[in-house]
């Protein structure tokens, strides 16, 4: 047992819900001054025993502007179950993924125990414990995780010292908490504005937000590019490009011999959109020949060619190809 020695700075209002709830108004939930709570997903170790109101209810509550967490309720009899439990539950969060920030729990109680007795199972301490571990364990490779427990099964029924390092959501009422943990379930007779009836009211006693998404910066590009490999050729790079040697060469002038190239070495494949027009250069296009481009540029024919010696024949340019109209 660890008792809390400090006064808590966080205590922040919450409820509980599942089907039994009811429909719930979220927008009065939240108007009413609770800010997060903690849906269950479902039970058990089969995607029909998703709770019947899950959806409904992490859409409302998330669309409110609450902190959500969920629950999973344990019936495993052993450790393999709980894994199979935990792929369920797993499957049910998919599309929930990165959309709320609190822990998904395991409730393993008193009802968990009735269940195992029928199928003539009766549990010891370590039992217990192994069973919690072994799916908020498979839980954590996604999400954080935690369990749902009280003083009784705390004290008497599991081996604590083994989970007194997982976030803990404690069950006891009408009193400061004694063990350390994240959330307090605080009362199973809370009335709140938005929901019929009784409602499990909670205090959490950390703050769970979401980490925001950072996006990679994505530099421009300057065309397609490709980075020289051993063994490679220009003539075979030319080839799976469906270009020639000639046209990597007018994108590449600093190759200066088409058989020396080197592993590592970054080669332009395209022009698009890497070559801005300095005054000095243009871009050859459909139709376009060295003659006219040396008349738009006001300078001869054989100037033109003196600025650009990779061109050995005038008559053929091609699309895309940057020519040099000034020095």
């Amino acid at each position: 047992m660890c008792a809390a020695d400090t006064a808590r700075s966080i205590k922040i209002g919450g409820i509980d819900v599942s089907v039994h709830n009811g429909t719930v108004d979220w927008k009065k939930v939240k108007n009413s001054g609770i800010n997060f709570t903690v849906i269950r997903a479902g039970y058990g170790n089969s995607i029909s025993q998703k709770d019947a109101r899950f959806e409904e209810n992490m859409k409302g509550a998330l669309e409110a502007g609450l902190g959500v967490g969920v629950y999973w309720f344990c019936y495993a009899v052993n450790p393999e179950e709980a894994r199979k439990e935990a792929a369920v539950c797993k499957e049910v969060l998919k599309k929930w993924k990165g959309k709320f920030a609190y822990p998904v729990f395991y409730d393993f109680e008193y009802d968990t125990e009735e269940y195992a007795r029928k199928l003539g199972v009766e549990f010891s301490n370590s039992d217990r414990t192994d069973i919690i571990l072994a799916f908020m364990e498979e839980m954590k490779k996604e999400y954080p995780s935690g369990y749902y427990s009280n003083p009784d099964y705390l004290t008497h029924k599991l081996e604590y010292s083994r989970l007194k390092e997982w976030p803990l959501w404690l069950a006891q009422y009408n009193s400061e908490p004694k063990w350390d943990c994240v959330l307090q379930q605080s009362s199973s007779t809370g009335a709140v504005d938005g929901i019929k009836g009784n409602v499990d009211t909670n205090i959490a006693y950390k703050q769970y937000t979401l980490k925001p998404i950072v996006k990679p910066i994505v530099k421009p590009t300057e065309g397609k590019t490709y980075t020289i490999q051993s063994g490679d050729t220009l003539w075979e790079i030319a080839q799976k490009e469906k270009t020639t040697v000639e046209a990597l060469l007018a994108l590449n002038p600093q190759i200066q011999d088409a058989s020396r190239i080197y592993p590592g070495q970054v080669i332009r494949l395209s022009n698009k959109g890497s070559m801005p027009q300095t005054g000095k250069t243009v871009t050859v296009k459909a139709g376009d020949t060295l003659s006219a481009i040396a008349e738009k540029a006001g300078i001869t024919l054989s100037a033109l060619l003196k600025l650009n010696p990779k061109i050995q024949d005038p008559d053929k340019i091609y699309p895309g190809q940057i020519i040099q109209i000034a020095p």
